[in-house]
This record gives structure tokens, C-alpha cells and sequence, in this order.
């Protein structure tokens, strides 16, 4: 049963970078109730448990690009729940801690989008009290550390931007470009590209245009070529004022029915 679970996880991830969120939905809810049904057979295999919270972060993430807030919520609430449980067993097992923080941070943008800035800041907080605890465990893995403190950085940019707080939005949006480009994933995802975006949104705000306009078009330069970046490529064409061609794009996310709340804002 875990390893069906597992070949439907690979197939929603296919479904989703080819921007088929639908399908990929109905792939990781599927793949939410091989684990659920496991777990009614055996209440305390920890690996099924885990499984079951990784499938629900990802059900949650289709739910948020579906427009659909409180479901994403809902799931997130789910795993993180599932995850408390975990790491109440092995308090030093970095894995599952590794997925509690991951979810941590999606919850927290998430609220932002909500407009639950209180809530957002307590789960960051939460998020990077465990990441520390993790680093100070396993201090090796310095590719997973850096991959979530740049998402750490990255929720307290979006806070900070949100509440007006543009000197310490650009601190943490600095940061974070820092960060990503230690990383080894600059050509698969889209995250070198986005915080790229996010540092140029602040450099606007404090009314910097031209060091905006230089991290937009690096950004656009770093995006992977795939459906799942239509949406970055999106505000990026648009904040270059390449009107046309982020009219063909946000034609096809229309078609595909994306309706992140950061994408229709912007629309």
C-alpha cells in the first residue's frame, strides 16, 4: 500500500508541474486515502503517518492554487496535527521534523493570503524555533537547512511587505536571494526566481525602480521552462511591462483554472 501511494505521488507531481491541477488533486487525495486506509489497519506505523502527512501538505498546495484557502488550511491543519503527533515519538527524528516545518511555512503563507497576520508570524515563529533545533541536530545537511530557512525568510518578507515594514522586508527579501543562490535547484523550481521577485516588489516600494527592473529580469531569466512557472513568468512579464506576452500567459493559467490568491491579485 505504501508503495501504491507512492507511484500516485509521482504522478500528481507530473500532473501538477504540467499545470493539470485538477488532476493532480484528485491524484494526491487518492493518495490521502491509501494512507488513511492503512492507518484504520494500523493506527501506529509511523512511516504511513508521515506519508499521510507529506500527502496532505500536497493536497493543501492544489487547494491553494485552486483559489480555495480554507481547504488548503484545512489540510495543512491536518498534517502539521500528524506531525506534532510524530515528533512527540522521536523528538530527534529530523525527517519528520523536516516535514512539520516545511508545513509550518505553507500554513504561514497561507494566513497571509487569509489576512492572518498574527497567526502567520506565530507559525513562522514555530517553524524556525524547530528548524534551529534541527540544525543544531544534524548540522550536516546544510542543503535542507538552507532550502527552509530561505522559505523562512521568504514568509517573513511577504509579513513584513504586507504590514508596510519595507526596511525589514528588504533585509529578509535580501537574505533570502542569498540563500537560494547557495542552492543546487536554480534550474528546477521556481523559487531563485520568486524571491528574485519578491527583493524587486520591495525595491519598488522604496521607490528604487532600477534595481526593481535588474531583479525582475534576472527572475524571468531563472525560471524554469515548464507550466508550473506560468504564474511567476506572469508577474514577472508584467512588472517588465511586457504587456502582450503576460496576456498569453495569464490566458493559458485562465484556461488551466489557476486561481492562486497571489495570482489574482495581480490580475
Amino acid at each position: 500500500q505504501l508503495e501504491v501511494g507512492t507511484t500516485v505521488n509521482w504522478l500528481a507531481l507530473v500532473k501538477g508541474q504540467l499545470g493539470k491541477s485538477g488532476e493532480a488533486l484528485a491524484l494526491h487525495r487518492r493518495e490521502v486515502s491509501i494512507y488513511e486506509s492503512v492507518l484504520e489497519h494500523e493506527p501506529n506505523n509511523a512511516q504511513a503517518k508521515n506519508r499521510l502527512a507529506i500527502a496532505l501538505q500536497f493536497e493543501g498546495d492544489q487547494h491553494r492554487i485552486s483559489g480555495e484557502i480554507g481547504a488548503s488550511i484545512a489540510a495543512y491543519d491536518r498534517s502539521i496535527a500528524l506531525n506534532s503527533e510524530l515528533r512527540a515519538l522521536e523528538p530527534d527524528n529530523t525527517e519528520w521534523q523536516q516535514t512539520e516545518v516545511g508545513g509550518r511555512l505553507s500554513q504561514a503563507e497561507n494566513m497571509i493570503y487569509a489576512g492572518r497576520m498574527s497567526e502567520s508570524r506565530k507559525l513562522v515563529e514555530q517553524a524556525a524555533s524547530l528548524l534551529t533545533r534541527m540544525i543544531f541536530t544534524d548540522p550536516t545537511n546544510t542543503e535542507w537547512s538552507r532550502k527552509l530557512r530561505a522559505r523562512e525568510l521568504t514568509n517573513r518578507a511577504l509579513l513584513a511587505l504586507a504590514e508596510g515594514d519595507l526596511r525589514d522586508a528588504g533585509r529578509f527579501s535580501a537574505k533570502t536571494v542569498a540563500l537560494v543562490d547557495e542552492s543546487d535547484e536554480q534550474a528546477v523550481t521556481t523559487r531563485p526566481a520568486s524571491a528574485r521577485r519578491i527583493a524587486g516588489d520591495v525595491q519598488m516600494r522604496l521607490q528604487r525602480p532600477d534595481r526593481a527592473r535588474a531583479l525582475w529580469t534576472k527572475a524571468l531569466d531563472q525560471l524554469p521552462d515548464y507550466p508550473g512557472a506560468d504564474a511567476t513568468r506572469y508577474v514577472l512579464l508584467k512588472r517588465l511591462g511586457r504587456s502582450e506576452e503576460a496576456a498569453q500567459v495569464a490566458a493559458r493559467l485562465d484556461r488551466r483554472g489557476y486561481r492562486h490568491p497571489a495570482y489574482l491579485r495581480e490580475r
